[in-house]
């Protein structure tokens, strides 16, 4: 991908709660963010945020790469943007694992790494950005559960090399595992989906349906992507609404879901929120300053990392209009577009 420059909005400072030092036009700190991909909603959404917010100071200059859902791309992109002399480097993994190698070759040049979203798995890295999965997972397991107390769950995990999928698992099953011991829920699936793919949780959720004979209850998935795909199982069996789904983005066709009926809950995560986290992180490591907003560690690999976890946003039918219309985060008339308007909220 093509190189983009940007400059942070002075305007932006305001809401991040810090401001920039008067610096010289040669002083300019320069951030690598390294996505891991762009595919999703989210993800460009976070992107287009940092350009904002960088438009008008010429302080700051970041570029950033997209690896297309593709590791092995990522570190050599990675590998570029060291010699390009970045002061930080940002890097979301598309890969936990194998993007500590972008984290080393980063620090053999003395360059500070934020870990963005999801954790890359090397005790080198400087700070981790994110949000508190296991909590999230336990927050919508223990929704889905007050909604549907018993029955057939399925979990359709995103992808297998990324942290996410597997936190939010692990608050799942804090929460669950009680109710399988009781037989009151049974776990039909609990796997991972290759690179989130929405087609394959589809054809996953068509083959759970077909083998179970359509007694499904709930379907829990990592992401508003996957859970699209379940729903669209769902409808070719007229089984759309009847069956509690839950996703994680709160992506604009997973709000409309919600609306329609179709989806049960979402999670805003992301977005300017964390966009602006990232960058203020980003930009106090390049400035050897002291890390602000730091709300707890991470253990990884033995080493407890600084964590900045942002709060996320549940959002169901029941405050659809409070926690996504009210908030200025999207508008009426887009998440309500499929659905009859004398039945839109006032």
């Amino acid at each position: 991908m093509k190189k983009q420059v940007i400059a942070l909005a002075a305007g932006a400072a305001m809401v991040l709660g810090f401001a920039f030092t008067a610096a010289a036009e040669d002083d300019v700190i320069k951030v690598g963010v390294s996505f891991g991909t762009l595919q999703e909603e989210r993800w460009d959404a976070e992107r287009e945020r940092m350009l904002e917010m960088a438009d008008e100071d010429p302080n700051l200059e970041v570029i950033y790469t997209d690896a297309d859902t593709d590791a092995n791309l990522q570190n050599d992109q990675i590998e570029n943007m060291l010699s390009q002399d970045i002061d930080v480097l940002v890097i979301g993994p598309q890969d936990s694992e194998a993007a500590a190698a972008g984290v080393e070759a980063a620090k053999e040049m003395g360059v500070p790494v934020v870990s963005y979203c999801r954790v890359v798995n090397s005790d080198q890295i400087d700070v981790i950005v994110s949000y508190d999965y296991v909590t999230i997972g336990e927050e919508n397991m223990k929704m889905a559960l007050e909604a549907v107390p018993s029955g057939n769950y399925m979990l359709v995990n995103g992808h297998d090399a990324d942290s996410v999928p597997h936190d939010e698992n692990t608050g799942y099953h804090h929460i669950i595992d009680e109710y399988v011991e009781k037989g009151d829920v049974t776990i039909v699936f609990d796997n991972y989906i290759e690179n989130w793919s929405p087609d394959e949780a589809m054809a996953t959720v068509e083959n759970i349906l077909t083998q179970y004979d359509n007694d499904i209850q709930a379907i829990i998935c990592n992401n508003d992507g996957m859970a699209g795909g379940a729903v669209q199982a769902l409808i070719a069996q007229g089984l759309e609404g009847q069956v509690y789904v839950a996703g994680m983005d709160a992506e604009l066709a997973a709000c409309q879901r919600i609306a329609e009926g179709t989806q049960s809950a979402t999670v805003i995560t992301g977005y300017d929120d964390l966009a602006e986290a990232v960058i203020k992180a980003a930009v106090e490591l390049a400035k050897g300053e002291e890390l602000s907003d730091i709300t707890g560690t991470t253990e990884v690999m033995g080493k407890e990392i600084p964590t900045i976890a942002c709060a996320p946003v549940v959002v169901t039918k029941d405050n659809l209009k409070e926690t996504v219309i009210d908030s200025g985060f999207r508008a009426l008339e887009d998440v309500f577009a499929n659905v009859p308007e004398d039945q839109w909220p006032e």
